[in-house]
């Protein structure tokens, strides 16, 4: 009996145990298998651009003045017309690990300037290693890749003042030359699709679309076109459009580049420089405040439907060196012409207009609201078929009256060419004489 009761005990015990372990696996059915690996990969490290400036001894020259002096070793750099001064040797330095190509560039902490705003720097060339300074760029590869040193070329700028300069810029100073390095990645290192990923990469300062140009010149005040490219494309309800917004004083070096805009929208004194601007809307530049300062200077302006200056504020115009075949509306505008040529005809209304040179081969018409007729003042420049003495204005009662407007210190004479083409030259009385050789 009780073998009897022992057996019963065994065997439910047992009974229990494997319903136990049936409760247990029913209760871990309802998670998926799982597993885990970890394996060993590669370290990841971002590439790092870094560029220095050195000397013969490897040392590193920045935040040092840079040393030039003449070519018979003096550091007195007195310059005349037709003369040479050099720097010291020196290389661009790769101390990244990245591929790199870089620029250099050659600016002034102090320069005194002529009556136009010009400097020493203006009229000065500079080379490097006998090529233009503007079109040199090196590339350095990370020390040991290669071959490479690390190194660029052994370096040496030179500056030179043409024989023409003139006497204006007698007596004009410079302070601290400063030598700047700008770099940026070189299409060398390849991912999966080869080397060119990083091929559209910027020198700092450089845009190469509208909406860098714009961030540009907001947070910077100055820019340089990369290439030819478009303003911002904006888009509306009812169009779509291009412009160049300039809020903060800013300065725009087109970099012998076109620039693109259905109209320049200021709100800041603005210079652009060095280039092609082409405007599609015939009130191409607006100014939304008064006092504006608008210079163009080394400028091809482009415009089909011609270049209308217009607005009730007291903007100021200044056209240097300005090639223009577009014609040009000014309203209400004060506008300076320090030189240029200037194929479209210029219509003024109510403009006080400064010639100081340039050479015009349409007419020049004048509106005056005023019963005396605009101050428009021509000291130099030259007209073909155009008599600035005998020049048609419309007055208020739409009678038209003759004015000169030549300055009194400046002389006119003509000259007829061997077409039977007539100029009307105007050049200051007394003349400056360029520097001697």
């Amino acid at each position: 009996m009780s073998h009897r009761r022992y057996t019963k005990q065994v065997l439910i015990t047992s009974i229990s145990s494997l319903l136990l372990c049936c409760l247990t696996f029913l209760g871990t059915t309802y998670a998926w298998f799982t597993d885990s690996v970890t394996s060993g990969v590669n370290t990841i490290q971002a590439g790092s651009l870094q560029v220095d400036l050195v000397n013969e001894n490897n040392e590193s020259i920045v935040g040092k003045q840079a040393v030039f002096h003449m070519t018979d070793g003096s550091t007195d750099l007195i310059m005349e017309p037709g003369m040479t001064f050099v720097s010291d040797p020196m290389y661009v330095a790769n101390q990244g690990n990245l591929a790199l190509m870089f620029q250099i560039k050659v600016d002034a902490e102090e320069a005194t300037q002529t009556s136009d705003g010009k400097t020493l720097l203006d009229v000065i060339t500079f080379t490097v290693n006998g090529q233009p300074l503007d079109a040199y760029e090196g590339v350095i590869l990370p020390a040991g890749q290669s071959g490479s040193t690390g190194r660029s070329e052994q370096l040496q700028i030179e500056g030179h003042m043409p024989k023409t300069v003139g006497n204006e810029y007698q007596g004009l100073t410079i302070g601290r030359f400063q030598i700047t390095v700008v770099a940026k990645q070189y299409g060398y290192e390849s991912d999966g699709f080869g080397t060119d990923y990083d091929q559209e990469a910027q020198y700092p300062g450089e845009a190469g679309n509208g909406t860098e140009l714009n961030r540009l010149l907001k947070e910077e005040g100055k820019a340089k076109l990369s290439k030819n490219m478009e303003a911002q494309r904006y888009t509306d309800e009812t169009e779509t459009y291009t412009y160049l917004n300039v809020e903060n004083p800013s300065v725009i070096d087109l970099g012998g580049h076109q620039l693109t805009a259905d109209w320049l929208n200021l709100s800041a004194d603005v210079t652009i420089k060095n280039g092609t601007l082409v405007l599609g809307n015939a009130n191409a530049i607006a100014c939304s405040q008064d006092g504006i300062n608008v210079t163009l200077e080394d400028v091809i302006l482009i415009s089909d439907q011609g270049v209308t200056l217009s607005s009730d504020t007291h903007e100021t115009y200044v056209f240097t060196r300005v090639t223009t075949d577009a014609d040009i509306k000014i309203e209400n505008k004060y506008f300076t012409i320090n030189d240029g040529v200037y194929n479209g005809a210029i219509h003024l209304i109510n403009t006080q207009l400064t010639a100081n040179g340039g050479t015009y081969s349409g007419q020049m018409t004048i509106e005056s609201a005023l019963a005396t007729p605009n101050t428009v003042t021509i000291y130099e420049g030259s007209f073909l078929g155009f008599d600035p003495t005998q020049c048609a204005v419309q007055m208020p009662d739409h009678t038209i009256q003759t004015v000169n407007l030549v300055s009194p210190d400046s002389t006119l004479t003509t000259t007829t060419t061997s077409d039977g083409a007539v100029w009307y030259l105007v050049t200051p009385s007394q003349t400056i004489t360029d520097a001697q050789e």
